[in-house]
């Protein structure tokens, strides 16, 4: 499994903490969990809630949208991101293509964190809006 400091690195790259400090970005990787999962396994369901955030750090994924293989994950990516903050249904299916080592975060522990973390709050939700801008920018044609 990764070590926490590059963990706290591969955090940085993820848009939603990319507006977090160094020491934010260490307490979410304290949230982290460990797990090793089998090749075929199913990580996430399309439609179905989400309760997790996962940054893999060995081995690959399929992403698969209505049944289309629609990308690869490999070491430092990661998906649940949206469901981490509303615990809403996942928006793709992710089946471990290899046998996969992933870190992850539960939506109940990081809405904990959230509550007693009010400078994260509001760190993702500069993310947040600066990324609502962008894709703003972009629809605009500029």
């Amino acid at each position: 499994m990764a070590g926490k400091s590059s963990l706290n690195t591969v955090l940085a790259q993820v848009p939603l903490f990319a507006s977090c400090t160094a020491k934010e970005l260490k307490g979410i990787a304290r949230l982290t969990t460990g797990l090793r999962l089998d090749a075929g396994t199913v990580v996430a369901r399309q439609g179905a809630i989400g309760h997790h955030f996962a940054i893999i750090t060995e081995g690959s994924a399929n992403v698969e949208i209505d049944g289309h293989v629609v990308a690869v994950l490999g070491p430092g990516d990661f998906f649940g991101e949206i469901s981490l903050l509303d615990g809403g249904p996942q928006t793709a299916t992710i089946t471990a293509a290899t046998d996969l080592d992933v870190e992850i975060i539960g939506h109940g522990e990081f809405t904990q964190f959230l509550s007693e973390s009010p400078s994260v709050t509001r760190n993702i939700l500069r993310g947040i809006a600066a990324r609502l801008r962008d894709a703003d920018a972009h629809l605009a044609g500029g």
